[in-house]
This record gives structure tokens, C-alpha cells and sequence, in this order.
């Protein structure tokens, strides 16, 4: 084996060995160090090579012969300075720890472009010494043999038959490379030689258009795989991976690196869809199943497998589909139909009933008629309330809305909105007031759109707190955003329901939520509003304690 054999054969098993080194180095862990040292001496055992870990500072971790503990700093080791200039050290020298003369070759371990340690491995030099001798003897006495017999037998015509084999030795040599720019000039030559050169120049032509191709279809097809966000898995019939791409990694959450050439159930442990592997193989037909994955987050999948013939045996190709987000929108489709249904039939229902109620002789009672005929009128504004709440709501959604925005006075809308509250503030002794800070704050959006942002919140404020409590609506900013806050010393809301409370028709207390009216849509409809001027809302709450709603609007330029 040669000086520069060996130095393929190092530098090829260094490229394999690199990137699972690097991912123990970056563990962290007390188990790092022994797990480096069973991969590292398995690998020496079967490739018949020794290996050396080493740590930026010179410090040997682990070593394939050697036990690490045992060894000098390696700091000024000749390979090791290379490898921690970035470079590709190479060294031949005699080796301390085991008196045997070695090839060494080192590279640098990186995280993130950081350095946290070289990989050297080495080779002995005694069998390449051996090579070389028994090379050397044979090239030596064929060279005295060649030449006594070519000086007597073929001396006249050695010039012309040489100089074409040397010729077409070099161009199969530079073909061979992947050099396809060099060109014969075989036109000088005679009988075969020259019918030969040109088979060489068209061979070359036709390797070069292949190679071309392939490479065309091979980035074309890497570029549509790349994009796509369905994962794409190919499984031969030893039920390895052949093909992949990075979305079905990211879907399976595997490391893409470890997908390819790897058995397939080995990665993906999940005996559903090994099953269905099964069945496709068997039976040579597409079948789609969906599943939910185990680990958290849960996740939903759409997997078709399709079985496919190639020239190289059977495969199966798995085409991997996250529904999650579909499976959510039914679940939440389904749930706001049953929510509107309740709501629509609640305010209906009392209507039907009071309505009976008169029909059936309560329009000749003097005295409860006026009573039911205004609580008629309350559940028929309620049911109107709800169905104005939802035409606006899905207008807002689907961008139908006409929003003039422009700069709005923060406390001017403020001010006018709590006056509009007062009167039923007054009624449940409520003290509702205004904090502004000046100079008077501007922000940006609709005047219209900011008033019902003010008329929902402080509508919940009033109606959600006790009797003798105080609302507070502030007003204030901050270096990008204006800052509407209205805080009231209710009830508070419990933190498993501060995460939905923004949901349509979601309502803490289902049945005291009814008994003070609202819709249940009247958050909602904060959020949808906030965000479509680019702003945020959030909510803060201790049971007991009270709530602070607040929104965030941009500021005026």
C-alpha cells in the first residue's frame, strides 16, 4: 500500500468518522469520553487503523490502542499543530506510546464553525515499506528486461509506437479523473493507433454528455425534493432507504445525515407503518393510512405508500403529509358550529317560550304581560347583538372591512367611550376613571375599529365586576407602541382558561356568563381587530385579584 493509498484510506475513514464524533464531543455528558472510546476502538478493530481523540488544548480523550490516561500532551505533535490551523496535519514518525513508526493524518472537529477537538488516525509504515520494496524490485527488473529487449529487437520502432501509448495512457488517466477537457490529436498517427485515438476522443464526448446529464437530473431532482413540503422517503426491499429528503426528517424527526442507507425500521419505530410497508411489498398496490404520532407535540399524518418497479429490484416510495393544522381548523369548524347552534338556540328558545306564555292567556294579565313582552324584547336585542357580532367577525376574517386608518388620539377615544359606559357604571356603583399619560398619545388605525376595541373591554370590565369595585382604563406607551390598558378588581380568571379566553364563544363561567348577557364573541373580535392593525393583546389575571386586559397598537409616525 502506498504513502498516498494510505493517506486516502485516513482521510476517507476520518470524513466517516467525523460527524459522529463531533455530535458526542457536543453532548456535554459524563458518559461523552466512554462513548467516544467504544466507537472509536470498535472502528480501529475493523478498519485496522488507530485512532486518537484529541481536545484543543492537546489533551488526549480517548485512543484506540492506547488507554488515554497513559499519553502525553499532544500539543506540539506536527499533525496536531496542522489540524488546529484548520488545516489537514499529516505526520511520519515514531510513536511513544507503542515504539511503531506510523502515518498520521488529523483534521479538526468543529460546532458551529467553533473547534472543540482533532480526530488523528495513523497507519504503520512497515507494509508500505514492504509494497514499495517489492514494487520497486519488480519495476526494476522489468524496466533492464524491457529495454535489452527493445534495444535489440524493437529499437526502431520504439519512438513511434511509445508516444502514442503514452498519450492515450494519459487522456484514460485524466478521463478517469473526471477531466473531460483535454483533447487527442490523433490525425499524426497511423493504422490502429489512430483508429484508436479517435475511439478514446469519442468515448470521451460521450462520458462527458452522460455525466452531464446525470448531473442535470440529479440536481434537478435533489431542487424538487428540497422544496417540497411533503417528506419523501424511498425503502428498498432489505428495507433500507434509498431516497430522502430533509421535510420528511423534520416530520419523522429523525437527523437527516443518519436517513439515508440506513435500515428503515431502525429510524422510523413504528410498527403501523411497518406493517403497511409489509402489505405494499405484498400486494403491489397504493394504500394511504393516517396516523398520529406518539411524541410530543402530537401530530397528525397522512401517509400514502406506493410501490414502484426499478431495474434494481422493488421499492416502496412513502409520501408523508403533517394534517395537524387541517385536523385543528375541523375540530374548530365543528366546535363553532355547535357553539353558534347553543347560543342561537338559547335567546330563541326564551322567545318561543314567552311567546306561548302570552298566546296561552298571559296577554289578559295586567300585570306580568309588560314583563314578558320586555324580556321577549331582551333575548331578541341578545339574538340580534350575537348574529351582528358574527357578520362583523367574518368580515373581518375575510378582509371585507373597510378600514380608514390614520392617526387616532389614544385618551380622546378613551374618554369617549367610558362617558358611553358611565351611566351603567353608576348603576352597580362601580368607579370607572381614566389614566392618561402626556403629552396625548397617537396611534394608528380606525377610529371605528379602536371604539369597539374600548366598547368590549370595558363592557366586560362593568359587567364582570363586583358591585363597589373600580375600573381603570390606561392609557400609555412605550418607544414603538401605544399601550391601552383596562383594569378592573373582579373575580380574576383562573391561567387554564387565560390561553383560550380570546376563542369564539368561549366563556369561563358558562352559566353566570349567560345570566349578564354578552355574546361571547366580544374578545375575539378584540383580537381580530388588534392584530389586523398590527398590534397585540394579551390578558393578565389572579383569581381574586382582578384582570388587566392590554393592547398594543403602533404608534404614529
Amino acid at each position: 500500500m502506498a504513502v498516498v493509498e494510505i493517506d486516502e484510506v485516513l482521510f476517507s475513514s476520518a470524513c466517516g468518522l467525523q460527524p459522529s464524533i463531533e455530535r458526542l464531543l457536543a453532548e456535554k455528558s459524563d458518559a461523552r469520553s466512554t462513548k467516544i472510546e467504544q466507537l472509536i476502538r470498535n472502528f480501529g478493530e475493523k478498519a485496522k487503523i488507530r485512532v486518537t481523540v484529541v481536545d484543543p488544548d492537546g489533551r488526549v480523550l480517548a485512543d484506540s490502542d492506547v488507554a488515554a490516561v497513559t499519553m502525553k500532551n499532544h500539543k506540539l505533535r506536527p499533525e496536531i499543530v496542522q489540524a488546529r490551523l484548520g488545516k489537514i496535519g499529516k505526520a511520519t514518525r515514531l510513536s511513544e506510546s507503542t515504539k511503531t513508526e506510523y502515518y498520521y493524518l488529523a483534521i479538526p472537529l468543529l460546532e458551529k464553525s467553533d473547534p472543540i477537538g482533532i480526530l488523528r488516525l495513523a497507519m504503520t509504515t512497515d507494509q508500505t515499506r514492504k509494497r514499495l520494496a517489492d514494487i520497486s524490485k519488480t519495476f526494476v527488473w522489468f524496466a533492464l528486461a524491457s529495454t535489452a529487449l527493445a534495444s535489440i529487437v524493437l529499437f526502431g520502432f520504439a519512438r513511434a509506437t511509445i508516444a502514442p501509448l503514452r498519450e492515450l495512457t494519459h487522456f484514460a488517466g485524466s478521463i478517469a479523473r473526471g477531466d473531460y477537457g483535454q483533447r487527442l490529436s490523433p490525425t499524426h498517427w497511423q493504422g490502429e493507433w489512430r483508429l484508436l485515438g479517435k475511439a478514446f476522443d469519442q468515448m470521451q464526448v460521450e462520458l462527458q454528455g452522460r455525466e452531464d446529464e446525470l448531473r442535470t437530473n440529479s440536481d434537478r431532482l435533489s431542487a424538487v425534493l428540497a422544496s417540497m413540503h411533503e417528506g419523501i422517503i424511498a425503502v428498498d426491499l432489505q428495507r433500507r432507504v434509498l431516497l430522502a429528503n430533509r421535510a420528511a426528517a423534520v416530520i419523522l424527526d429523525v437527523p437527516f445525515q443518519e436517513l439515508l442507507n440506513r435500515p428503515f425500521y431502525e429510524l422510523v419505530r413504528n410498527p403501523f407503518i411497518e406493517e403497511c410497508v409489509d402489505e405494499v411489498f405484498k400486494a403491489h398496490r397504493t394504500i394511504g393510512r393516517e396516523l398520529e404520532t406518539k411524541r410530543q407535540p402530537r401530530r397528525v399524518l397522512a401517509v400514502r405508500f406506493s410501490w414502484i418497479a426499478q431495474f434494481s429490484g422493488e421499492a416502496v416510495v412513502i409520501v408523508v403529509h403533517d394534517v395537524t393544522s387541517l385536523r385543528q381548523l375541523e375540530t374548530m369548524r365543528r366546535d363553532f358550529v355547535a357553539n353558534v347552534s347553543h347560543e342561537l338556540k338559547t335567546p330563541l328558545s326564551s322567545i318561543k317560550a314567552y311567546s306561548e306564555t302570552l298566546r296561552l292567556g298571559a296577554l289578559e294579565d295586567p300585570v306580568n304581560r309588560l314583563r314578558f313582552v320586555e324580556r321577549i324584547e331582551e333575548q331578541a336585542n341578545r339574538l340580534s347583538d350575537l348574529i351582528l357580532d358574527l357578520i362583523r367577525l367574518a368580515r373581518i376574517e375575510s378582509g371585507m372591512v373597510a378600514f380608514e386608518v390614520r392617526d387616532i388620539s389614544l385618551g380622546h377615544i378613551a374618554q369617549q367611550r367610558i362617558q358611553a359606559f358611565r351611566v351603567q357604571a353608576e348603576k352597580r356603583s362601580l368607579t370607572l376613571e381614566l389614566e392618561e399619560t402626556l403629552p396625548a398619545i397617537m396611534v394608528r388605525c380606525d377610529e371605528e375599529g379602536l371604539a369597539t376595541i374600548f366598547d368590549n373591554l370595558i363592557s366586560n370590565a362593568v359587567r364582570y365586576t363586583p358591585e363597589g369595585g373600580q375600573v381603570i382604563v390606561r392609557c400609555s406607551s412605550d418607544a414603538l407602541m401605544g399601550i391601552l390598558e383596562v383594569i378592573d378588581n373582579g373575580q380574576g380568571i383562573a391561567p387554564e382558561h387565560q390561553e383560550r379566553i380570546f376563542e369564539r364563544f368561549y366563556r369561563v363561567d358558562k352559566a353566570r356568563s349567560s345570566d349578564l348577557g354578552g355574546t361571547g364573541l366580544g374578545l375575539s373580535i378584540v383580537k381580530h381587530f388588534t392584530q389586523f392593525f398590527s398590534g397585540q393583546v394579551s390578558v393578565s389575571s389572579r383569581l381574586g385579584k382582578g384582570t388587566t386586559f392590554t393592547v398594543r397598537l403602533p404608534l404614529s409616525k
